[in-house]
């Protein structure tokens, strides 16, 4: 009888400690939430989580994962897309996130409006004194394309120098986090020799 009680006392210790530790782990585990903007203006033919998000709360390197994030295609320029919460939820799914882990915060519909690459809005824009040519301002997002034969490849990187039409600027690749060199071709485009890639990767 001694042997009963004690083997229930062990395991109601046991099924306490195991419960504790459940219930320390969903403390420690704090929900991602992401703040969506209640507009936003593209200019690629993509539409990423960075693009469209005022802030991520989330440890940085999930957060650097999930702001680059594709969460829509966008070809036509000067057309707008509506995007729903449900939506952006559901390409969070996707990527990997639990439905009880993240919740998005904001208007229940986020409008996408795709600007051409040379929209009446670029002629506005208010550059510094002899930046009034630059196709590319350091901070931009920017398309990667690299062209081999037949085949074209369009990435998006972050350029991290200020450039004119021809010259060479350094861009960061989002997706590798790698460096490369390349050239601007076009308003928030930069060609980039599929040479350099492989010297550079």
């Amino acid at each position: 009888m001694k042997v009963i009680h004690l083997l229930l006392l062990v395991g109601g210790l046991i099924f306490l400690s195991l419960a504790t530790c459940s219930f320390a782990s969903s403390l420690s585990k704090e929900k991602v939430v992401v703040f969506l903007k209640a507009e936003a203006r593209i200019r690629g033919d993509s539409i990423y989580l960075e693009e469209i998000v005022q802030d991520i709360k989330a440890d940085k390197p999930l957060k650097q994962k999930l702001m680059r994030i594709k969460v829509g295609s966008f070809p036509f320029c000067n057309r707008k897309r509506i995007l729903s919460k449900d939506y952006i939820l559901v390409r969070l799914y996707q990527s990997g996130l639990s439905p009880g882990d993240v919740v998005v915060e904001g208007r229940e519909k986020i409008v996408v409006t795709r600007e051409s690459f040379l929209s009446p809005l670029e002629d506005k824009l208010n550059f510094s004194e002899g930046e009034e040519n630059y196709l590319v301002k350091k901070g931009d997002m920017v398309n990667l394309v690299v062209e081999e034969a037949n085949l074209r490849v369009v990435m998006r990187g972050r350029a991290l120098e200020s450039g004119k039409k021809g010259e060479m600027v350094q861009v960061l690749n989002i997706s590798s986090f790698k460096k490369v060199k390349g050239e601007i071709v076009a308003p928030f485009t930069v060609k980039v020799n599929p040479v350099k890639i492989d010297r550079e990767g």
